[in-house]
């Protein structure tokens, strides 16, 4: 089981959760972001199969497909070169669109597997718009801080899961 993505958003003038760069002056909603790996425990040794980049104006979270272990491919190097080549092309135009930039990224990747895929971004054209790709059974949710307690976090949006049926994602 992976806890894929919750992708915590706040306005620029937060100061509650202190775990990313500075954001630009012209940069009104940002990212706010902190990451963990727990790979299972037969994975450690390889950090796991799953990736995923967190920068102040895009987060993405890939996890690679075990199945393909059987067939003696290592699912992990899939997902972070995935990864690798996602933020790559995304740093390079940010105004392209995110299933573009996936596809993209899909393209070029030089290895074996396949992966699920959670993208996200601010639109750059409306500034309180979070612009989302999701591909599979992993998610995300918005969460905002409560208007009377800043510790306290209501969800406010919960991504669809995109599956055949349970662990049999859309890939």
């Amino acid at each position: 089981f992976t806890v894929t993505l919750a992708a915590l958003l706040l306005a620029a003038t937060s100061t509650r959760f202190a775990t990313c760069q500075a954001k630009p002056a012209s940069q009104q909603f940002y990212f706010e972001h902190a990451t963990k790996n727990i790979p299972a425990f037969e994975k450690r040794h390889k950090g796991g199969e799953d990736a995923w980049v967190a920068q102040d104006d895009l987060l993405v979270v890939a996890d690679g497909v075990g199945g393909w272990a059987d067939q003696g491919v290592d699912p992990a190097l899939f997902s972070k070169q995935l990864c690798v080549d996602i933020k790559s092309i995304f740093d390079k135009d940010p105004n392209e669109s995110l299933k573009e930039v996936l596809v993209s990224a899909v393209k070029v990747n030089p290895h074996t597997g396949s992966s699920t895929a959670v993208l996200l971004k601010f639109d750059p054209t409306e500034e309180d718009t979070l612009l989302t790709t999701n591909l599979g059974d992993s998610g995300y949710f918005v969460f905002r801080a409560q208007p009377d307690d800043d510790f306290k976090l209501r969800n406010m949006y919960k991504s669809k899961s995109q599956q055949y049926s349970f662990n049999f994602p859309y890939q």
